[in-house]
């Protein structure tokens, strides 16, 4: 069950929706990332027709699943953000999260115009340090 009692409601226009995990209880669920998505879904009355799950990251620690709902193009749209423990809990992202979200999500479009199919899938050696990188490059204060 991954119900939360403070789920936003469905049908309140495009959304993108990020799911956090961590990695072990992710493993020991047994279950893939589109299993975790269309379970979502249900408990939350969601219209699985209007979803496009867009891509799952694996971390060490972590695993975060984004996909949208009833956003077609894929644009910019309100996030709602819940880790998933016994229960969904609904989280709020800082502004540099909400950059990084967009700015992976971007990513992944471009892959899937190059060819990819959606739902994108990858590893990473530590989500922090690509959002840390990701922040620093935007800024100018590394080189690429």
């Amino acid at each position: 069950m991954l119900s939360a009692p403070s789920a936003e409601p469905a049908g309140s226009g495009p959304i993108r929706y990020l799911i956090v995990c961590r990695r072990k209880r992710f493993d020991k669920r047994g279950k893939t990332d589109s299993q975790l998505v269309n379970e979502f879904a249900q408990d939350h009355s969601l219209d699985l027709s209007k979803i496009v799950h867009l891509g799952t990251t694996k971390t060490d620690n972590r695993v975060h699943i984004v996909f949208d709902y009833s956003n077609p193009g894929h644009d910019e749209c309100s996030v709602f953000a819940f880790v998933l423990g016994p229960q969904a809990v609904n989280i709020r992202l800082s502004p540099e999260q909400m950059e990084f979200l967009e700015w992976r999500v971007d990513n992944w479009k471009q892959d899937q115009k190059g060819g990819t199919p959606f739902p994108i899938r990858s590893e990473v050696c530590h989500l922090a340090l690509c959002l840390s990188k990701a922040i620093a490059y935007r800024s100018r204060d590394i080189l690429p």
